[in-house]
């Protein structure tokens, strides 16, 4: 996040940030599904 905040606003470089951002937010969509997918069965709510 640095990174893309370093190349962003200090450095201008909105393009290199915005593809960075963009790959960034792919890996956590991609920890998030194989987390759901692999903790499904473990999760209770209440009792």
């Amino acid at each position: 996040m640095y990174n893309v905040y370093k190349l962003g606003v200090v450095n201008r470089d909105l393009g290199k940030a915005a593809a960075q951002s963009l790959v960034l937010f792919m890996i956590v969509i991609g920890v998030t599904i194989i987390q759901f997918r692999t903790s499904r069965e473990r999760v209770t709510y209440g009792a």
